[in-house]
């Protein structure tokens, strides 16, 4: 496909020396946007299914860079001789304590065992038995041993890279790298396609020293998929990498899309506790294995709060551990139970020798951080949202499979699930009527009429991100009242009128983090 497609109308109205003018026009029967475990999936079935289709990808950094590619413990699915999609789906309803969408979790917990096999067909290296089965791990709330696991609690690495390998090789995708989204175009009633930024890599004065300059993108497509990941890299303390900063679910609401459940935020109870965003995490699988909590006095507390202990759902856990840590003055993970850590969870064993901590001989920190968007945009059983043409994916939309907390090692299942799903119902969307492609153009011109090309971003700026992360913990963390929420709202509001007209994804993110507060103040202050 060329930098200007050949199947746009002779009649493009834009200026010669128009900003648009200087990047590219594209049309596509399916516009990815993010890269993360949703958006490689859906690459990979959408090729797999129209061999024929212009299936085009944007991903702000660099192919595969996500929230995926840090997930730990692994993608839960019943593939062990002694359990079912029955037994999985049970725990994935308590764990959500009672609101999941049934039908939902049926869905997706009976595809798990295909995902898991359609994975490792792909080249995913999962660790396997002597016997060549899946070596399974047991995390909290599950009640068999069912996640599936590679790398050495390195499993969203394993997937993310591997599929990312056959998504640059496919000659239906085209990704474009260092390219970032900032409006969906729209005719009032569809969305058809985004106007999106690319670092074309000359330095200039766009991000700061050394900062590449932008030029636009316009894509029009038949259908738009967001896979751009949560919101919790918003939050001060997040296990997640700048990417999800919830831009997806920003331009969702922008355009009409309903958005379901946001205050629902799951916390990760042992994330490491270091001066460092984000932080480090602590797989649930080493509490599996044996790994203790303990509190300041040197005691095991979690006993006292759920008769699962350290294998009770994250929500109950990430609970108690903020509790210990106000009463006592902190809580650390006692690894020295779990045998051969080093052997068998060799990026943790070095993350943490890599920070002074030696686990053989002492207990390290942890503290609860903000880990999964348990609500999002919400969507059908296909990824349609509540808008013509637009599609989610991941972490970004809500599917109703987690009710009010996530099982662990869901996120993945889901994001696997639904980026094919999601890609499949894509491409039966009708080719845009030549009305709807005017459509398209009009939005672009007035998308980019707004900016200075030489002064956007490509993410929000560093105290932007820093603002909205002592915003959030204050007024959508674990210790949530009605009065924290208002100041944090009022917060948000001086934050957002201080920021000037060219900062288009730090508003997108005041935007996301406005969406948290309000749902957050609506729900009555639950966290998960």
């Amino acid at each position: 496909m060329g930098p200007i497609d050949a199947n746009y109308d002779a009649a493009f109205f834009f200026a010669p020396d128009d900003f648009l003018s200087q990047g590219d026009r594209l049309d596509a029967d399916l516009l990815i946007l993010g890269s993360g475990l949703a958006g490689l999936m859906a690459a990979l079935r959408a090729a797999e299914r129209a061999k024929a289709a212009r299936i085009i990808l944007l991903t702000r950094g660099a192919l595969g860079a996500s929230a995926s590619r840090l997930a730990q413990g692994g993608l839960a699915a019943a593939v062990g001789e002694d359990d079912t999609p029955a037994r999985h789906a049970e725990d994935t309803v308590r764990a959500g304590r009672g609101a999941n969408d049934r039908r939902i979790v049926e869905r997706v917990t009976q595809e798990a065992p295909k995902i898991v096999r359609r994975l490792a067909a792909y080249g995913v290296p999962f660790a396997r038995t002597t016997a060549g089965a899946f070596h399974l791990s047991l995390e909290g709330g599950h009640t068999r041993r069912r996640i599936v696991h590679a790398g050495g609690a390195a499993t969203g690495r394993a997937i993310v890279d591997t599929l990312a390998v056959r998504v640059r090789s496919s000659a239906t995708v085209s990704v474009f790298e260092r390219t970032a989204a900032f409006a969906l175009l729209d005719d009032g009633s569809s969305v058809l396609g985004a106007v999106a930024l690319r670092a074309d890599g000359s330095v200039g004065s766009g991000e700061g020293p050394g900062a590449r300059t932008v030029r636009p993108l316009v894509v029009r497509a038949r259908a738009t998929l967001l896979a751009t990941g949560g919101v919790t890299a918003l939050f001060g303390r997040t296990t997640h990498p700048p990417e999800a900063f919830g831009e997806g679910i920003a331009l969702a609401a922008g355009v009409g899309a309903t958005v379901r459940d946001l205050g629902r935020i799951q916390f990760h109870p042992t994330a490491l506790d270091v001066p460092e965003r984000p932080l480090p995490l602590l797989t649930e699988a080493l509490r599996g294995e044996g790994a203790r909590l303990l509190n300041a006095f040197g005691e095991r507390f979690m006993p006292r709060y759920d008769p699962a202990a350290e294998l009770a759902p994250r929500d109950v856990v990430a609970r108690a551990v903020f509790l210990e840590r106000r009463r006592t003055g902190g809580v650390w993970l006692d690894l020295r139970p779990v045998r051969r850590l080093a052997d068998r969870f060799p990026t943790i064993d070095i993350a943490l020798r890599s920070r002074g901590f030696d686990p053989d001989r002492a207990p390290v920190p942890v503290v609860p951080a903000a880990h999964f968007t348990m609500g999002g945009i919400e969507t059908d059983a296909s990824g349609r949202t509540t808008v013509p043409r637009l599609y989610a994916a991941g972490e970004v939309a809500w599917t109703g499979l987690h009710g009010h907390n996530r099982l662990a090692s869901n996120g993945l299942l889901e994001a696997a699930a639904f980026g094919g799903w999601a890609a499949e119902a894509a491409l039966d969307e009708p080719p845009l009527s030549l009305a709807e492609r005017r459509a398209a153009e009009a939005a672009a011109a007035k998308a980019l009429g707004r900016l200075d090309a030489g002064r956007v971003r490509l993410t929000p700026a560093p105290e932007t991100l820093a603002a909205l992360g002592a915003i959030l913990d204050a007024g959508a963390g674990l210790a949530r009242t009605p009065e924290a929420v208002e100041r944090a709202l009022q917060a948000l509001s001086t934050l957002a009128e201080a920021l000037p007209p060219e900062a288009v994804f730090d508003a997108l993110a005041v935007s996301a983090a406005r969406l948290v507060l309000s749902a957050v103040r609506s729900d009555g202050g639950k966290t998960g």
